[in-house]
Formats: C-alpha cells, sequence, structure tokens
C-alpha cells in the first residue's frame, strides 16, 4: 500500500498560444480510521508561450456542500481571446452542487469531465504530445462513512492517431482505500516514506501533522512548484472540517 514514484503531470501540451492555468501542485489525502485528511498547497502558475505570465496563491481544496473537489495538473484553459474553454474547477462547481446520491454526482461529473476534453480535442492534436496531464480527486461523507474516488487522466492517441484526453482506468478508483495517495509532485514524500511499514504508514495517515510535514517536503523539492500556505480539512461521519485555511479558502464547516 501507499504511493510509489510516478512520472509528473505532464504540462507541456498546453504550453501553446492559449493562457493555461497549471496546479503542478501537491495534495495529500490520508485514507484513516474512519476519517480522510486532505492538504494542498497554495500556489497556481498562470502560462502562455511556455513562458510564467504570473503566480498566485488559491484555494485548491474545494468544499461543496457535502462533497470536497481537489484537482492538479493543467486544470484550466483559456482562449486568445481570454475566454475561457476548459475549467475542471467550474464543471465540478455545477456538477457537484446538484441534488442526488454522492456517487449519482460523481457519475455525472464524470461524464461532463469526458466531454469537455473531448470538446478540447484540438488543443492536444495542436501540441501532438502525450502523457498524464490531469488529476482529480472528489470525496464525501456516505452511510456515515468518508468515500474518495481518483480520476487520472493521459494524452494519448486513438487507433486513427488522434489525440485525446483518456482517464486511466488502472489508476483511478471508486471508493478508494489506499492509506495514502498523492496528486501531483510526490518525490520528497517518497523519499520520507522509504522504508516504512505498513504499521507506520497506517498510523501516519490519522495524522494532520504527517499531511501538512508531507507537503511541506514537496515546497522543499519543488519550490518553482508548490508553495505555501497549506490548506487541511478532516472528513469523518459528522462531515467535513477545516483543520487549517487561509481567506481564499471561503465555504466549508
Amino acid at each position: 500500500m501507499g504511493i510509489l514514484r510516478r512520472p509528473h503531470l505532464f504540462l507541456g501540451f498546453l504550453f501553446s498560444t492559449l493562457p493555461v492555468a497549471l496546479d503542478a501542485t501537491t495534495i495529500v489525502i490520508l485514507h484513516g480510521e474512519g476519517q480522510l485528511i486532505l492538504a494542498a498547497d497554495s500556489k497556481r502558475r498562470y502560462a502562455q508561450g511556455g513562458e510564467t505570465l504570473f503566480e498566485a496563491t488559491a484555494c485548491k481544496l474545494l468544499v461543496l456542500g457535502d462533497m470536497v473537489f481537489t484537482a492538479s495538473g493543467s486544470t484550466a484553459l483559456a482562449g486568445a481571446d481570454g475566454q475561457s474553454l476548459f475549467d475542471v474547477r467550474a464543471l465540478a462547481g455545477r456538477m457537484l452542487s446538484q441534488p442526488g446520491r454522492i456517487i449519482e454526482r460523481v457519475r455525472r461529473f464524470d461524464d461532463a469531465l469526458v466531454g469537455e476534453l473531448d470538446r478540447v480535442r484540438p488543443v492536444f492534436d495542436e501540441r501532438q504530445t502525450t502523457g498524464l496531464f490531469l488529476e482529480v480527486a472528489l470525496a464525501g461523507v456516505t452511510n456515515g462513512r468518508p468515500v474518495l474516488f481518483i480520476r487520472r487522466f493521459e494524452v494519448s492517441a486513438d487507433a486513427e492517431g488522434r489525440l485525446a484526453a483518456r482517464r486511466i482506468v488502472r489508476r483511478s478508483c471508486d471508493e478508494c482505500r489506499s492509506m495514502i495517495e498523492v496528486l501531483g509532485h510526490d518525490d520528497g514524500i517518497v523519499d520520507l516514506l522509504e522504508g516504512t511499514t505498513t504499521a507506520e504508514r497506517r498510523r501516519m495517515a490519522q495524522s494532520l501533522e504527517t499531511a501538512r510535514t508531507f507537503i511541506r517536503a514537496e515546497i522543499a523539492q519543488t519550490p518553482d512548484w508548490v508553495g505555501p500556505p497549506i490548506d487541511v480539512l478532516r472528513l469523518d461521519r459528522w462531515g467535513i472540517h477545516w483543520e487549517g485555511r487561509k481567506p481564499e479558502c471561503d465555504g466549508g464547516r
């Protein structure tokens, strides 16, 4: 159990003339006994033509009623006129705030996200590059227990050679049970976990401080992409609780 060293998000395919918001971030999810802990850094980059336009502080843990949404990678894309072409956070806000059971809302979000990615297919064809580019996590409380859903997408070619964004089924999960999940940069965390036992990781997964320590490790390792402050929230049978947030993180309990 736990995390394995893996390729980082490939962001270059959107480095065209179109502005893009990049959350090449670190999001830590700890699945402890009866609870989920989510922690995220705050750095967001806006780039165009391969150059960073500016950086901003962003809240990457979005509370939508009884659900939490977070994402890493190329999370938004704007056209040359500044109009939004793709925004995964706005999509989550629309789909996850609707009525229905959590699993039903997750399914609606899945369908809508795939539709949006198909719509911006010409961007992928233009760049002619492939790889992992977007990771999404959704969490909530169902029947008194926290549940977690993770989706990972890569750009790959179909049988006719056309590029499109496709869900990586083998690395996505419903009601995920892994004790430690990381979206985005994870090299520093992998180093911290090296040599730890399952029992030690189980104890780590219960700790808010572990989540903060993991994020700090990535801030130290990749400061150009991961930055403070750190936001943390916890889900348990009673709902969603902030354990530390900056002013940009409005809403929640």
